[in-house]
């Protein structure tokens, strides 16, 4: 059963108000955890929203299997069932409002994660697709802020003023279906959603300029620490012969086992490719050049988001360098 609107509002204001005070206090650990608070809000309202839905999914449900039997026995209906799926390749307002609308049971299952909720919020119109464009890579940023502390502080600031606002309109435009007694089991009234998004609202216009320049700032500090250790490593590799290069590192660092020789290692089949690292040195210096705000938050983890991954495999290989280097120094000291 869906949730009631007064059951979830309380927990939902209490999250953004938290948020909201841990982003004007401003230090880059209260920024870290205001981006994980205001993380938990997007999936409460997001899976509030997405359970408003459950009524009119069911109705799709009943209507799809009428419509497939009555074809299987050659009569035509005119009936319109949309199957919805993820991501979203049209919203209910290009298929037509009065379009009945179901899960596959596939789709079903994936309503337990973050991204398929938010396709359901861009379907029915609480999100634009930009929005939704922003919030998805901060929540999985926001995975790796609260599990290995890797946020990048110069960044926080803009991520989090961006989170806030994509929230605050997602909690305005959400319109409750279920609705239970006006005050709650203590015999309060219980806050709104209206309030939840005036929690978060933010008074001045975001400094679009300072976030664009944090973000590619961040992204050349990134790609400056992924050129140093790859150095390394080639400084260890390439005594007393220089046979490797730059790209044979890239590629190196992500095969799961040494192959035999450089040939088979330079046609090998890796994720990230050396012109996919070049490419990245040009997108960079063109993250938010739309001055679009969340549309600057897209194109920074587009380029963010492998560039770490390929970073943890350098880092990988760079830490084995390090430990095969402190081995040969004992060796030489006779340990």
């Amino acid at each position: 059963m869906p949730q009631r609107v007064e059951d979830v509002t309380p927990h939902a204001l209490l999250l953004a108000r938290t948020g909201k005070s841990l982003f004007e206090r401003g230090s880059s650990e209260e920024l870290r955890l205001a981006l994980v608070v205001l993380d938990g809000l997007a999936e409460m309202l997001l899976r509030f929203n997405t359970g408003q839905r459950e009524t009119r999914f069911e109705l799709g449900s009943v209507a799809h299997r009428t419509l497939m039997n009555a074809e299987s026995g050659g009569v035509d209906m005119e009936l319109r069932v949309h199957q919805l799926t993820f991501p979203v390749v049209e919203t209910a307002s290009e298929i037509g409002e009065s379009a009945l609308v179901y899960l596959s049971r596939t789709q079903r299952k994936k309503l337990y994660e973050f991204d398929p909720n938010v396709d359901v919020a861009v379907f029915f119109g609480e999100l634009t697709r930009l929005e939704a464009s922003a919030l998805k890579p901060l929540h999985h940023y926001r995975n790796r802020a609260y599990h290995h502390n890797e946020a990048r502080a110069g960044t926080l600031h803009g991520l989090v003023e961006v989170q806030m606002r994509v929230l605050s309109r997602l909690a305005s435009s959400i319109q409750p279906i279920i609705s239970g007694p006006i005050a709650s089991s203590t015999g309060t009234i219980p806050p709104t959603l209206a309030e939840v998004a005036r929690a978060l609202a933010v008074e001045d216009e975001i400094n679009t300029d300072a976030l664009v320049t944090s973000l590619r700032d961040a992204l050349r500090a990134q790609m400056s620490a992924l050129d140093h250790r790859v150095q390394e490593i080639l400084r260890y590799i390439n005594r007393p012969f220089q046979l490797v290069s730059f790209d044979d590192v890239v590629r190196l660092v992500q095969l799961p086992e040494p192959l035999p020789s450089l040939k088979e290692m330079r046609q090998a089949t890796v994720p990230t490719l050396p012109e996919t690292v070049i490419r990245w040195r040009t997108e960079l210096e063109s993250v938010g050049s739309s001055g679009e705000p969340m549309a600057a938050v897209a194109d920074y983890f587009q380029v963010e988001k492998p560039l770490a991954r390929l970073m943890e495999d350098i880092l990988t290989t760079s830490n084995d360098v390090d430990r095969a280097i402190d081995r040969e120094i004992d060796e030489s000291r006779g340990r």
